[in-house]
This record gives structure tokens, C-alpha cells and sequence, in this order.
């Protein structure tokens, strides 16, 4: 061990007192040794993913103690980090906005296409129902056209017929008075018992004048009656053809009016099948933008979380590396190491190895503190090498060659111990659990 002309008579009246606590039964080996955490010291740097990072903010101090997840720095990146979690989180909202406007577009669409579709049914059953009726009223059946061309030729031969009566009537009329005339003349030129033959005479041809066209307007009476007959008759069944034709027009009507509604029914079916597969497309392409901009807000995220550089355990800070407005180097940013277990690195000689073993009883005793601390040894190096708490003294042992001793120091000594993380200390190994020392802290 190397130790300056400074140094050297204190630590050998401490190595004394330490030997003087061994026990004659069991030989000691007295060293130095460092306070360290037991488990390893976590070097916490940036990502990589980070390019040259610089800290923006520190948040921890040499000393403190942090929690599992805290937050001990902060890089420069977190403001650019965090306008892209905000542009993000703004696409996340404008994506789901558009779902939701696609979605209600569609459901107003749909609805307004099934409310056509029902008004069309309801038009098609009104249509169908409709034609039943003008059917029902349609089933008298229409006169043949043969029979009312024949009424219209009986009644054109009965209005001729009665022509010829009227015009005979103006000619027996004529012939009639022509023979009252000639009685009337005879009778007016005779006389005695002549002239009453004559007057009889003429009595009777005006009696006959009368009864003749009594006789023949009877017969124009009848002739008229039945050409007015056969007007009727004629009148009837032209008013029955009509009234069937309107019928029959009316029922084409109905039927068209019934085949256009079911044609508008089919329209709209296919027509509302269309428009949800349109939109169906729509809202799955919209539902996509959002997993993306999900994705995308995942994404920033966790880019932000990685400009906080958190502390995965928790434990004390033993250094701090690089300060607000410093470039991260290799060698991170702060050391943080779980102090829950602690333990010694001591450093034995090469001779005194041989007294040291696995499981050994073990007193650890910071300069200026009078009660020790109790360990046992975990591990014993494989290799020696120069003390690494050894000076450049010229005077120390430069050829002393020493290798690692790991002390473990468990519950309330490893607890206290942990306030002097990083102390030089002196170590006793061996010489009995009952020489310890006084108590614990």
C-alpha cells in the first residue's frame, strides 16, 4: 500500500486499533476500503435516438435521493417535442371529428332514404289498393262496336222514314183539301135534293180529310217515338263504351302509377345500399386517419418522454455529470445507485489473502465515527492489481499489489452506512463476530 510521510502515522495507530480488536484466537486482516452501494451504479444518459442532446434542466442534486420514475433532467428537445405532441393530439381531435361528422352524414343519409322508401310503400300499397277498386268498377264489360253501328243505322233509317212521313203528310194534306174543295164546289152547285147528296158528299170528305191525317200523323207519332227509341238506345250505349273506356284508362292509370312506386321502391333500396357502402368507405378511411394520427400521437409521446431523463430506481445521486446547457457525453448525465444495500470495496494485500474467505465477519470503521459497522465478505477478487486508494506518495509501497474485497453491509448498519457513500474507510476481516466492535448506528 503507497502512503504519504502526511498520512502515514495516523492510519498505522488505526490499523493498530483495529488489530487490537482481533481476537487471539483468529488472525485479522486489517485494509482500506470504499463506501459503495452494493448493487451496481446506474450511469442514466439520453437516448440515443437523440442525436447531440443537451440538458435544458437539471432536477436533481449530488445527494438527493430520487424515486423509481422520477424525473432527473430534462433535455433541450422537450420544446420542439412538445409541439409535435400538440400538432399530434390537434390531428388526433380533427380525426375523430371527421368520424364523427362521417358517421352522422351517413346516419342522416340513411334516414332520409328509408323515410322515402317508407313514403314509397305507402304510395305503392295506396297505388295497389286503388287499382283493386278500379278493377272491381271496371268489370262491366263494353257494348261490341257491330251492335251500336246497327242502332246507329236503325236510327238513321227511322229518321228518313220519318222524313218521308212528314213529307207525305204535306202531300195527302193537299190531296185531302183538294177533295173538300171539289165536294164543297159540287155542293155549291147544285141543288134540290142533289145539293144534300153533295153536302153529305162533302161532309164526308172532310171527315174522311180528317181521319186520314189523324191516321198518318199517328204513324209520323210512332215512327217518332221510335227513332227517339233508338236514340236512346244509341245514346245509352255510346255513354256505357265511354264510361268503360274511362274505366279501362283509369285502371292503365292505377297499374302505372302501382309499377312506378315498386320501381321507385327498388331504386331507393338499391340507392340506400350505395350510399352506405360510399359511406361505410368514408368512415373506415376516417377511422384509419385516426389510428394513424393515434399512432403518430403515440409516437410524439413517447419522443417527449424521452427528452425526461427519469431514474429507474430509487436511490441517491452520487454524481452529477453535465449541467443545464451542456452537451450529454458518455459519460451520461448523473450516476444514481440503489442505496438500500450497501457494502464495502476493500482492498486486501496479496499476503493476507489467505486469511480471508467467503462469509467472514467483517467491521467497517469511518474515520471520526466511534461506533463500526458489521458486514461479511460476498466476493473475493480474481486478480490483483495496484490499490487504487493508494497516493503517488514516494515514500508509500509502490510494489504492494492488492486485490478486490467485496463487503456486504445489510440492515440498519447498511442503511446508516449509506450517508457515507463514496467515505475511504478501514476495514478488520476476521478475528471473531464477538470482537465487532460496539454496536451499530
Amino acid at each position: 500500500m503507497r502512503l504519504s510521510l502526511k498520512c502515514f502515522f495516523p492510519l498505522v495507530v488505526a490499523l493498530a486499533c483495529v488489530f487490537r480488536e482481533a481476537s487471539a484466537s483468529e488472525p485479522s486482516v486489517g485494509c482500506q476500503g470504499r463506501v459503495v452501494p452494493q448493487s451496481r451504479v446506474l450511469r442514466l444518459a439520453a437516448p440515443s435516438d437523440q442525436g447531440m442532446p443537451i440538458v435544458s434542466k437539471l432536477m436533481v442534486s449530488e445527494g438527493d435521493v430520487v424515486e423509481a420514475g422520477a424525473v432527473v433532467a430534462i433535455l433541450a428537445a422537450e420544446a420542439p417535442a412538445k409541439l409535435l405532441l400538440k400538432q399530434a393530439s390537434a390531428k388526433v381531435a380533427s380525426a375523430r371529428a371527421e368520424v364523427e361528422s362521417v358517421s352522422a352524414a351517413a346516419a342522416r343519409a340513411d334516414g332520409e332514404i328509408a323515410l322515402q322508401a317508407i313514403d314509397a310503400q305507402f304510395a305503392h300499397a295506396g297505388a295497389e289498393a286503388e287499382l283493386a277498386v278500379a278493377r272491381a268498377q271496371a268489370s262491366r264489360k263494353r257494348l261490341p262496336d257491330e251492335g251500336v253501328r246497327e242502332c246507329e243505322v236503325a236510327l238513321a233509317a227511322q229518321v228518313a222514314s220519318l222524313e218521308r212521313l212528314k213529307a207525305d203528310r204535306v202531300a195527302l194534306e193537299a190531296k185531302l183539301d183538294a177533295a173538300v174543295f171539289s165536294a164543297k164546289v159540287q155542293s155549291d152547285e147544285t141543288s134540290g135534293s142533289r145539293q144534300r147528296v153533295a153536302l153529305a158528299a162533302l161532309e164526308e170528305a172532310r171527315a174522311g180529310r180528317v181521319l186520314a191525317l189523324r191516321e198518318h200523323d199517328a204513324r209520323m207519332a210512332a215512327a217518332l217515338g221510335e227513332a227517339e227509341v233508338l236514340r236512346a238506345k244509341l245514346g245509352t250505349a255510346k255513354a256505357l263504351n265511354a264510361l268503360a273506356e274511362r274505366e279501362e284508362a283509369e285502371v292503365s292509370a292505377i297499374e302505372r302509377q302501382v309499377t312506378a312506386a315498386a320501381e321507385r321502391i327498388r331504386i331507393l333500396k338499391a340507392l340506400r345500399t350505395t350510399v352506405q357502402k360510399q359511406f361505410e368507405t368514408k368512415v373506415a378511411a376516417a377511422a384509419a386517419a385516426v389510428d394513424e394520427a393515434v399512432v403518430a400521437e403515440a409516437l410524439a409521446e413517447a419522443r417527449l418522454g424521452l427528452t425526461r431523463v427519469k431514474s429507474p430506481v430509487r436511490g441517491r445521486v452520487l454524481r452529477v455529470v453535465s449541467r443545464p446547457g451542456t452537451a450529454v457525453g458518455p459519460a451520461g448525465i448523473v450516476e444514481v445507485a440503489d442505496l438500500g444495500e450497501m457494502g464495502v470495496e476493500a482492498e486486501v494485500s496479496v499476503p493476507d489473502l489467505a486469511r480471508v474467505r467467503v462469509g467472514a465477519h467483517a467491521v467497517v470503521r469511518v474515520p471520526g465515527l466511534k461506533n463500526a459497522f458489521k458486514g461479511r465478505v460476498a466476493r473475493i477478487g480474481l486478480r490483483a492489481g495496484t490499490g487504487a486508494l493508494a497516493d503517488e506518495s514516494p515514500v508509500a509501497f509502490k510494489d504492494l499489489r492488492v486485490v478486490p474485497v467485496e463487503i456486504a453491509v445489510e440492515g440498519a448498519d447498511g442503511a446508516a452506512l449509506a450517508a457515507y457513500t463514496g467515505a475511504q474507510v478501514l476495514v478488520r476481516i476476521g478475528g471473531g463476530e464477538e470482537n465487532a466492535g460496539a454496536g451499530t448506528r
